[in-house]
C-alpha cells in the first residue's frame, strides 16, 4: 500500500477527535497502521472505528512492526519522552504532543537519541499551522516597530463542548483517579523545577499542558523573550500571569482553566502604525479558523482594516502535511526538539519568577 504508514500510541481525546480524522483526510499520503492504548476496549473499538490493521496494549509490540514508519506519540505527558526514545530506537519517525518531555533533562536525552537514529521529530504544535499564524507572520513586518504584545489562552477547564457533541470511545472500567495527571506527574514535576509549593507545581504544569503552544506560537513570530520580568499564578495554579522582556516592548502572558464554558485564546501585537490580533477558536474542533485582523493606518491616517477567516485549512491536517513533508525532505523545519527546548527553557524562568515571588 502506499503512503507513510503510521502507527498511533495513546488513543484517547486528542487522538480521536483530532488526529484520525486528519490522517483519514491525508489516506493518500499517510496510512494508519496500527494503534495502541492502555485499554483494549478503546485500542481494540478504535481500530475496528478508523480501519486500523491491527490493535494492541503493548507500545513494544507496535513500535517492532516493520510496515510502520512513524509513530504519533499522544499517551499522557509523563510518558512521551521515553515513549518518543523507543521509538526512534526502532527507526521510527516520530510526532510527539506537546510537551516533548517534562524537563529540560529529559528533553536533552531526547535530543541526544534523534541525533543518534537520524530520523524526524517534530512536536505537536498545531497552531504554527493554522492559515491565519501563517498570515500573520508574513505581514507582521506591516504594523511597524512592534510597542506592546498580550497572549491570552483562556480555555474550558472540561472542554465540555467535545463530551456534549463527540462519540469518544472510552472505557467505563477505567479508574478515573488514574487521570489526575497533577497527582500522577507530582514526582517528574518536583525533578523538573526542584520542591517548591503545589501552587507553582499546578503552575508549570499549566505551563506543560496549554502554555507550551502559547510560547511556541510567540517565538515563532517574534522570538524568544529576553527574559522573564515577573510572573504571579492564582486560584492554585489554575490561572498565570508573565511579563516578559523583548528589550523595546513587553508581552504580557496570560493562562487560565475557566470554570466557565468558554475559551479565549489569542495573541495581539500593537505597532507604530498598525495592530494585529490573531485569535483561535475551540481546541479539539476541527476546521474552525483562526481569525486574523490586521489594522494599518494609510497616509491620511484613516484605518484600514483586513480580516482573514480561511475555511477548509485545518491546522492539524496542516501539521500531518508539514510531518510528512519533513520525512520526505529528510529534515523538519519548524516545532523541532530543539524549538521546544526553548520553549521549556521559558517555562523553567517563569517558575523561576514564581519562587522569588512566592518569598516576597
Amino acid at each position: 500500500m502506499a503512503g507513510i504508514g503510521i502507527g498511533i500510541i495513546g488513543c484517547g481525546k486528542a487522538t480521536q477527535t483530532l488526529h484520525l480524522p486528519s490522517l483519514q483526510q491525508l489516506s493518500g499520503r499517510l496510512r494508519i497502521v496500527a494503534v495502541c492504548d492502555a485499554s483494549t476496549t478503546v485500542a481494540r473499538e478504535v481500530a475496528a472505528r478508523w480501519g486500523a490493521d491491527r490493535w494492541t496494549t503493548d507500545p513494544a509490540a507496535l513500535l517492532a512492526s516493520a510496515d510502520i514508519d512513524a509513530v504519533l506519540i499522544c499517551n499522557p505527558n509523563r510518558f512521551h519522552a521515553a515513549t518518543a526514545t523507543a521509538a526512534l530506537a526502532g527507526g521510527k519517525h516520530v510526532l510527539v504532543e506537546k510537551p516533548a518531555a517534562m524537563s529540560l533533562a529529559d528533553l536533552d536525552e531526547l535530543i541526544a537519541a534523534e541525533q543518534r537514529a537520524n530520523r524526524i521529530v517534530q512536536v505537536g504544535y498545531m497552531r504554527r499551522f493554522a492559515h491565519g499564524y501563517e498570515i500573520a507572520r508574513a505581514r507582521l513586518a506591516e504594523i511597524g516597530t512592534i510597542r506592546l504584545v498580550r497572549v491570552y489562552d483562556l480555555i474550558d477547564a472540561g472542554l465540555q463542548l467535545i463530551a456534549d457533541t463527540t462519540d469518544l470511545i472510552r472505557d467505563s472500567t477505567a479508574d478515573p483517579a488514574s487521570l489526575n495527571l497533577m497527582q500522577d506527574e507530582a514526582v517528574m514535576i518536583r525533578q523538573a523545577i526542584g520542591e517548591t509549593t503545589t501552587e507553582i507545581s499546578n503552575a508549570y504544569q499549566l505551563l506543560l499542558r496549554l502554555g507550551c503552544h502559547d510560547l511556541s506560537a510567540l517565538r515563532g513570530l517574534l522570538g524568544r523573550p529576553r527574559k522573564v520580568l515577573h510572573a504571579v499564578t492564582r486560584c492554585d495554579g489554575a490561572y498565570l500571569g508573565a511579563t516578559f522582556d523583548y528589550g523595546d516592548f513587553v508581552c504580557r502572558f496570560d493562562l487560565g482553566l475557566n470554570i466557565v464554558r468558554t475559551s479565549r485564546i489569542g495573541i495581539e501585537l500593537v505597532g507604530a502604525v498598525g495592530t494585529l490580533s490573531l485569535n483561535y477558536q475551540l481546541p479539539y474542533v476541527r476546521h474552525l479558523p483562526a481569525r486574523l485582523v490586521i489594522t494599518l493606518t494609510d497616509a491620511v491616517g484613516d484605518e484600514v482594516r483586513a480580516v482573514h477567516e480561511s475555511r477548509g485549512k485545518d491546522q492539524f491536517v496542516g501539521e500531518w502535511q508539514e510531518f510528512a513533508d519533513a520525512i520526505a525532505r529528510g529534515r523538519a523545519q519548524v516545532n523541532t526538539l530543539r524549538d521546544a527546548r526553548e520553549d521549556l527553557e521559558t517555562a523553567a524562568e517563569i517558575v523561576e519568577a514564581l519562587k522569588q515571588m512566592a518569598t516576597r
